[in-house]
């Protein structure tokens, strides 16, 4: 199509409802200012019912959560045998973990290292602070493996300085 035979498509297309458009105006054209005031209040009573329904079902939830489940279990790290480090008379002393090696191939592997200390050790540490149950494991980890320096973030042991990890 040629530029001009556009341009007069146009000029027909606007002219075919000139008559139409000339003069119109919504609020002439009906008893409406731009709002539909001619509404039932039934959906709206409806969807408030259930709103509020809703919201009173999730604080109940809320508090029958809290009240009746151990929150300190929501945070708390697990070690190798899935104990909760920090959680319970066993583990309540032993609230930190250390992932003793990181150079294992898979995710599930090094979580295999992971045991509940007393307190994140320091470079040039002999000896972890475990929870009894994984005394043997922390002296082959002690004795194979060399004791990195760590800090403590959100009870997990984490490297101090990536360069030094085994």
């Amino acid at each position: 199509m040629s530029d001009k035979f556009q341009r007069e498509e146009n000029r027909r297309s606007k002219d075919k409802y000139a008559n139409d458009v000339e003069g119109f105006s919504v609020k002439g054209a009906s008893n409406c200012d731009g709002m539909n005031r001619d509404r039932s209040g039934c959906t709206d009573c409806l969807f408030l019912m259930v709103f509020i329904g809703a919201m009173f079902a999730m604080i109940y939830m809320a508090e029958y959560g809290h009240r009746n489940g151990d929150v300190a279990k929501l945070l708390a790290p697990l070690d190798s045998d899935k104990h909760f480090c920090g959680v319970g008379d066993e583990y309540g002393p032993y609230p930190k973990l250390y992932i003793a090696d990181f150079s294992l191939s898979s995710l599930n592997d090094i979580f295999g290292s992971a045991v509940c200390v007393k307190e994140c050790p320091n470079a040039g540490d002999t000896t972890l602070s475990c929870h009894p149950g994984h005394a043997k494991e922390c002296e082959k980890f002690a004795k194979d493996l060399t004791i990195y320096d760590t800090r403590s973030l959100m009870d997990y042991c984490i490297p101090a300085n990536l360069d030094a990890v085994p």
